[in-house]
Parts: structure tokens; sequence; C-alpha cells
């Protein structure tokens, strides 16, 4: 049976970011997470744009980090 497969739009990574925002772990805990989304949400639509999300997930993000 083919699966269908439906864009996230930006309220389902909004959603996400102010999630993984919330959580109660250490920055460096929260960046680990917030890449393991990013890296996989990225493929769900084309027009996300990575940065954005990391600075919405309340990451502090170091380029090649």
């Amino acid at each position: 049976m083919a699966r269908h497969q439906t864009s996230m739009q930006r309220r389902h990574f909004e959603l996400i970011a102010a999630t993984i925002d919330g959580l109660d772990i250490e920055q460096a805990e929260k960046q680990k997470v917030a890449k393991a989304f990013a890296d996989r949400l990225g493929d769900t639509n084309a027009n996300f744009q990575a940065d954005r999300f990391y600075l919405a997930c309340g990451a502090s993000w170091q380029t090649g980090s």
C-alpha cells in the first residue's frame, strides 16, 4: 500500500521548535535535539530554514557545530 506523504508547514515547525525550546535540558542537549529534528525536517519542505528553526528552538547555534 502506497503511503501518502504531505508537506509539513510552518505551523508544524513552530510547534516542534516551541516544544524543544520548552525542554528543561542543558544547552548542549537542546542543540543535539534541534539538529536531529532539523536534519529530518528539511526533507519535509523545500522552504525549511534550519537557521530560523534553531533560533526558534532556543538553541544557541554556531556554524559547524
